[in-house]
């Protein structure tokens, strides 16, 4: 998804750094030659955040995308600490209401969606049943939810 976004952003306007757990993987091929990879050197999520703290303070980014729910959540958390004037876009990856169920504890997901992404500056989802999952089945403030389409 970074991949795709990033290929379509102005770069007058911004300058585009990927921080990762770790520099691996088939899809840093499609990683445009002037993204700037972070490499976080982590082997899980949960040792991430003294890094990636250390990183977004350092980069000062006016605006943090993240995409992937574990992340989002993450730096949901995370977001008391970060630079006070960061804005913090998550994407939605999935249905969550028809993903929990299948995760483990989805009662502690289910938790955390409705209490940290509300946190979001904004949410932003590829569909409109994505939008709509957030909003009905997690109370998220549609003031909050974006819709985005990918050109053809």
């Amino acid at each position: 998804m970074f991949a795709k976004l990033a290929a379509f952003l102005d770069r007058h306007r911004f300058e585009l750094h990927l921080g990762l757990l770790q520099r691996r993987g088939n899809f840093l091929s499609l990683v445009p030659p002037d993204v700037r990879i972070h490499d976080l050197r982590v082997t899980h999520a949960r040792w991430a955040p003294p890094r990636l703290l250390r990183l977004i303070w350092n980069l000062r980014p006016d605006v943090i995308l993240v995409t992937l729910l574990h992340f989002n959540l993450l730096l949901l958390m995370l977001k008391p600490l970060l630079p006070p004037d960061t804005r913090l876009l998550v994407r939605q990856d999935l249905s969550l209401g028809a993903t929990l169920p299948e995760l483990r504890r989805p009662w502690l997901w289910s938790w955390m969606v409705r209490h940290l992404c509300p946190w979001a500056d904004s949410i932003v989802c590829p569909s409109d049943f994505m939008l709509n999952d957030l909003a009905v089945n997690f109370s998220i403030p549609r003031a909050k939810l974006l819709r985005i389409c990918w050109p053809a």
